[in-house]
């Protein structure tokens, strides 16, 4: 029986061939089709890079913070000639006297 040698262990389809090591990459490091990336990371157009949602913090991918909006206060609108003591917006071109 033919076996494929030590250093060429590996039978792809009909020829031995050696163990091939990849290299290994985190997030924001150069990468290629021989590198494997790490920490949830891909490797696209020549660099590790984290899923949409995350990004590369001391080669580790970090989720981004959810954008928050502040909550809005009910503005309460007063006309001229309108009361505006209790905080209310004067509007048409009126101010606070």
């Amino acid at each position: 029986m033919c076996a494929c040698p030590p250093e060429k262990p590996i039978l792809q389809g009909d020829a031995c061939v050696a163990q091939q090591y990849r290299k290994i990459a985190t997030p924001g490091e150069s990468c290629d089709e021989n590198t494997e990336c790490t920490k949830e990371s891909s490797c696209h157009g020549g660099q590790c890079r984290c899923q949409y949602g995350y990004i590369a913090v001391s080669g580790q991918c970090v989720a981004l913070p959810m954008p928050t909006t502040p909550a809005m206060k009910n503005v309460v609108l007063a006309r001229p000639l309108d009361s505006c003591d209790n905080g209310e917006q004067c509007e048409g071109g009126s101010r606070f006297a």
